[in-house]
C-alpha cells in the first residue's frame, strides 16, 4: 500500500515538473519573440515588461476565460470602482 502511494506521489510530481517545463518553455519563446521584435520598432521595453508581457500572452492563449475574467474584473485589495 505504501509503495502504492509512493508511486503515485511520484507519477503526480513528474506530471507537475512536465507541465511546469513546457509552461516554462512557451513563455521563453513569446519571451525570444518579443525581444526579437521590440528591437525592430522604436519602442524599447526592459526585461521585466518582456517577462510580464510573455506571460500575459500565455495566459491569455491558453486560458482564456480565466484572463477574461482576471482582466475584466478587479485584483484582490482592489474595488470595482478601480478599473
Amino acid at each position: 500500500m505504501k509503495k502504492n502511494i509512493e508511486k503515485l506521489f511520484e507519477e503526480h510530481v513528474d506530471r507537475s515538473k512536465s507541465k511546469s517545463v513546457k509552461i516554462f518553455t512557451d513563455c521563453k519563446y513569446l519571451l525570444d519573440d518579443m525581444v526579437y521584435y521590440s528591437t525592430k520598432v522604436d519602442v524599447k521595453r526592459n526585461n521585466m515588461d518582456l517577462i510580464s508581457l510573455a506571460i500575459i500572452e500565455y495566459a491569455k492563449n491558453h486560458y482564456p476565460d480565466s484572463f477574461n475574467e482576471w482582466k475584466n474584473g478587479s485584483l484582490p485589495g482592489q474595488s470595482n470602482s478601480n478599473k
